[in-house]
């Protein structure tokens, strides 16, 4: 399938009988910002898809990915039984505090991560890296990044799309050096 037929400007009417209908009310609607690193049919990478941003939005039969760069816009509608996996893997949290400071200090005498994290006195004190999406369907597969610092709230949007056991969120522990 060439992504051209695939990956178009997709009426409301004729996303409903694919997706069904948006999600209203206070249930999760959509994602954070994602960006396409690739995007394969059938084995074949489609290098028209680099560089785009893209966000995630609920349905009741699936999710609408929706795709933008500079003046350029297109959508995929993806339904739920067409996805096979669905691999969620939070970055790792690389936390090295400068020498002396009062976040090092507190690491040292056994405050949680957590509380000590208000003390830090630098930017380059605790840093992210970011969270990997891939999602494989029956046409098509993805990969996506976005910023490691979300990981917690695109968690609970992925578990909430209930896909049951085709949804795996890998969870990594954080890097402390002090």
């Amino acid at each position: 399938m060439k992504s051209d037929s695939y990956f178009a400007h997709v009426t409301k009417t004729q996303l409903q009988p694919l997706i069904g209908n948006p999600i209203k009310g206070l249930k999760l609607k959509g994602s954070t910002a994602y960006f396409v690193k690739s995007i394969a049919f059938n084995g074949e990478e489609d290098f028209d898809f680099k560089n785009y941003k893209g966000v995630f939005e609920s349905y009741s039969h699936g999710v609408l990915l929706m795709l933008f760069k500079s003046d350029k816009r297109k959508q995929i509608p993806i339904n739920f039984q067409d996805i096979r996996k669905v691999d969620l893997i939070e970055g790792q949290l690389l936390v090295e505090p400068g020498w002396l400071t009062p976040m090092r200090l507190l690491l040292r005498l056994g405050v949680s991560l957590k509380i000590a994290r208000y003390f830090q006195t630098s930017s380059d004190d605790v840093e992210k890296v970011e969270t990997n999406l891939k999602i494989v369907t029956k046409d098509f597969d993805m990969k996506l990044l976005t910023n490691g610092f979300t990981f917690s709230s695109q968690k609970k949007f992925f578990e909430s799309l209930n896909i049951g056991d085709k949804l795996e969120v890998v969870q990594v522990k954080p890097l402390v050096k002090y």
